[in-house]
C-alpha cells in the first residue's frame, strides 16, 4: 500500500480511537484498544452456538447471547418483538443474520460494540469524501472496521459525494471516518530530465537548467 494512503489510514484510526485531543502516547494506546476490541468482537461473532428458544423478547435474547460472548451491544429502543419455537444454531453472526431476517432488524459491529436497530429505522444521507476518491474512502472504512458489504453505496452526479443507506448509528460513524482524515498533502510533480539551454540577454549569456518540455 502506498505511504500516503498508509498515513490516512493511521490517521483516521487513531481519530476514532479518541474523543478528544490527547498526547500522541494515549492515541497510540487507545487505537491500539479499540482494534483489540475489534479482534476480540470479531472472534467471538465466529464462534458456534445453539439456542432453543421457546419465548423471549428479541431485545432479551440479543442481551443473553451478548452476555454469553462477551460482546457489548447497543440495542436501538425500537427494536421489539418476540422469538417463539424457534431453534438457533450457527456461528454468531449467522444467528444475529436470522433474527435479523425474521425481525427486520439491521446489526452491525465496529469498534468491539454489536449494535443493532430496526429496519425501519434505516434512512439514507449523503456522506462528502473531500479529497477521497469513492474507492480510496471504501479502503479507510474498511481498515477502520466499518464493514459496508449488507449496505449500498451509490455514486452520485457530485463525484466528492457518495449516497450511503443503513442504520443511522453506522451512517454517523461513516460520516465520522470520512470526517476524521486529513486533507491530502499536495506533492510537487517529479523533477523532469533538465537539457542545459544557453539564454542570451544582450551582449551577455548565462546558462541554466530548463526542464524537457512535453
Amino acid at each position: 500500500m502506498p505511504q500516503t494512503k498508509q498515513a490516512i489510514l493511521r490517521c483516521a484510526a487513531v481519530a476514532l480511537a479518541c474523543s478528544a485531543p490527547m498526547t500522541v502516547w494515549a492515541d497510540t494506546q487507545s487505537a491500539t484498544a479499540a482494534i483489540t476490541d475489534q479482534t476480540n468482537t470479531d472472534a467471538a461473532l465466529t464462534q458456534t452456538d445453539d439456542y432453543l428458544v421457546l419465548r423471549q423478547p428479541v431485545a432479551a435474547f440479543l442481551e443473553l447471547m451478548a452476555q454469553n460472548r462477551g460482546l457489548r451491544l447497543d440495542v436501538s429502543d425500537r427494536v421489539r418483538g418476540t422469538i417463539s419455537d424457534t431453534r438457533l444454531t450457527g456461528t454468531v453472526s449467522e444467528i444475529l443474520d436470522d433474527v435479523a431476517d425474521s425481525q427486520r432488524l439491521d446489526w452491525f459491529a465496529f469498534n468491539g460494540v454489536v449494535h443493532v436497530s430496526a429496519r425501519e429505522e434505516a434512512m439514507t444521507r449523503l456522506i462528502r469524501l473531500g479529497d477521497l476518491s469513492p474507492d480510496d474512502a471504501i479502503d479507510v472504512l474498511d481498515e477502520a472496521g466499518l464493514k459496508l458489504e449488507r449496505y449500498p453505496i451509490r455514486a452520485t452526479a457530485e463525484e466528492s459525494t457518495v449516497a450511503i443507506s443503513g442504520p443511522p448509528r453506522m451512517l454517523a460513524l461513516v460520516e465520522a471516518v470520512i470526517e476524521s482524515v486529513p486533507a491530502k498533502v499536495a506533492f510537487s510533480a517529479p523533477a523532469r530530465p533538465g537539457r542545459n539551454v544557453i539564454v542570451r540577454r544582450g551582449i551577455t549569456a548565462e546558462q541554466s537548467n530548463t526542464p524537457i518540455s512535453d
